[in-house]
């Protein structure tokens, strides 16, 4: 009958090494450059993982990323918010006062949702959609046409009367102020 003997926990105090590798570097810290790596020997920064991060929160449904400060999200390729999976993305926060999300790729006025008003081109959205700045419409060419029309706008009332717009190219009705 083997013989069962109580686990000892064993509390590390103090441990001093310059670097630290476990397990042929599932975990390595950089005791030079205080960094910590995780399937990596050589972090690019204070933490550096080979590989993705999963949050599998088991006491809530929700994992959470915090930061007391900024905090920036860079990638040499593309980022990606949600997946396949998700069912909505927010971005913005819940509060009382109005907050802006900018949408950009050159300036911060390229996008803007602001307090259920979108502006293009402004981050102060007057109307429900602001542009500031020229409009090109374009509509699709037609299935069997490899010509497209250019500068129509549909407009619908609350009518069933519907307003058209277009160039003077199509020989329909021009509006000019």
């Amino acid at each position: 009958m083997a013989r069962s003997f109580p686990k000892k926990k064993v509390t590390a105090h103090q441990v001093t090494s310059d670097d630290l590798e476990i397990d042929s570097g599932t975990l390595s810290i950089d005791a030079d450059n205080n960094r910590v790596g995780v399937n990596t020997t050589s972090p690019g920064a204070t933490l550096g993982i080979d590989g993705d991060i999963q949050l599998a929160p088991t006491a809530t449904s929700t994992g959470h990323i915090t930061s007391t400060g900024s905090l920036k999200i860079q990638a040499d390729a593309n980022v990606t918010i949600g997946d396949s999976t998700a069912d909505s993305v927010r971005i913005g926060r819940v509060n009382t006062s109005v907050v802006k999300v900018h949408v950009r790729s050159g300036a911060d006025t390229d996008l803007v949702v602001s307090g259920s008003k979108v502006g293009i081109g402004t981050d102060e959205p007057k109307t429900d959609l602001t542009v500031e700045g020229p409009i090109t419409l374009k509509e699709q060419a037609a299935a069997d046409s490899d010509t497209a029309a250019y500068g129509q706008l549909w407009v619908k009332t609350a009518t069933p009367n519907e307003l058209y717009f277009t160039t003077d190219a199509g020989n329909d009705i021009q509006i000019t102020s």
